[in-house]
């Protein structure tokens, strides 16, 4: 099985429509901080359905997909309507191919590194002044994102 392997585009950055010449390969991962929100799902429905080897695509969202939204992006990126158009979205799931398993998750900071506590509070409020992240995302509340022990984001 041949994989191509795709991360931190940035689409949102760049002033010209872009994509990668055709490759001979079976999937397309897209790992994540492809672009903001849709778009790049919309690009890679629109850029790998016209490759001639139709490879299956997996898109893994990163921190930048959530960047001026909110964390209910997943459900749209859930929607059917991907998968109608050829792209299997993964959050906290796998899909399997002959002899080959992949998972997908978004990863966020993990404060549970010492425990909780001192060092996890000063983390977390460290984290709170300088990461971009608790100030460009809502959480699935529409509350400003969070920084918290334990598994994922708010």
């Amino acid at each position: 099985m041949k994989i191509a392997l795709f991360s931190d585009l940035h689409l949102e950055c760049l002033r010209a429509s872009w994509a990668p010449q055709p490759l001979e390969v079976d999937v397309v991962i897209l790992a994540g901080d492809i672009s903001l929100s849709t778009y790049g799902m919309q690009w890679a429905a629109k850029t790998f359905s016209a490759w001639p080897s139709a490879p299956a695509v997996i898109y893994v969202c990163g921190n930048h997909e959530f960047y001026e939204g909110s964390l209910r992006l997943i459900e749209e990126l859930q929607s059917p309507t991907w998968a109608r158009q050829g792209i299997t979205f993964l959050e906290q799931g796998t899909v399997e191919f002959p002899g080959v398993r992949i998972l997908g998750c978004t990863l966020w900071s993990g404060f549970d590194l010492y425990g909780a506590g001192t060092q996890q509070a000063l983390a977390m409020a460290t984290a709170r002044a300088s990461i971009n992240d608790y100030w460009m995302i809502l959480g699935r509340s529409g509350k400003q994102l969070e920084p918290k022990g334990g598994p994922g984001p708010v």
